[in-house]
């Protein structure tokens, strides 16, 4: 017998299987620098930090359903999957990071038809894909704060702010 349940964890493996058949277009000669910049924005790279009223954690700030999403991926990719206490170790926290900020670059380039700006990654990373997609993926519809992290990693890395 078919459940919601069933049905939800069904959709949630195909979507992944999608998701993990994707290229990776994000540009990796700038991770480095991306990865150094979301932890300085995010918590001035301590691996301690909990914020978002308690929702986020580690140096990257990573909420739950961000971590789980990057586990189902290591899982399905045969690497070792760590629980959510883990966000607080910098080694792993810098690897779940990564890999996230690499499939939101791989998203928004499919989503734009194009490859993303830093910046848009970020912007996704910070807004969920799903929050930037409602503000139209527009710089001027963002929050001012993340407008603020969004110009940082734009002049760091030498990027307009538009395109």
């Amino acid at each position: 017998m078919t459940t919601p349940t069933t049905t939800r964890t069904l959709a949630n493996a195909t979507l992944l299987l999608l998701l993990l058949s994707l290229p990776v277009n994000a540009d990796q000669t700038k991770m480095p620098t991306l990865l150094n910049l979301v932890a300085g924005i995010e918590s001035s790279h301590n691996p301690q930090a909990v914020g978002d009223s308690g929702l986020a954690r580690g140096e990257f700030q990573f909420h739950k359903a961000a971590w789980e999403q990057v586990s189902a991926q290591r899982k399905a990719q045969g690497k070792k999957a760590y629980p959510y206490a883990y966000a607080h170790d910098r080694f792993v926290a810098r690897q779940y990071a990564e890999a996230y900020l690499t499939w939101l670059g791989t998203d928004l380039q499919r989503r734009l038809g194009r490859k993303p700006l830093a910046w848009e990654v970020y912007a996704a990373f910070n807004r969920g894909v799903g929050g930037f997609a409602n503000l139209g993926f527009r710089f001027d519809r963002l929050p001012k704060h993340t407008q603020r992290s969004c110009r940082s990693i734009a002049t760091a890395l030498n990027e307009p702010l538009t395109r």
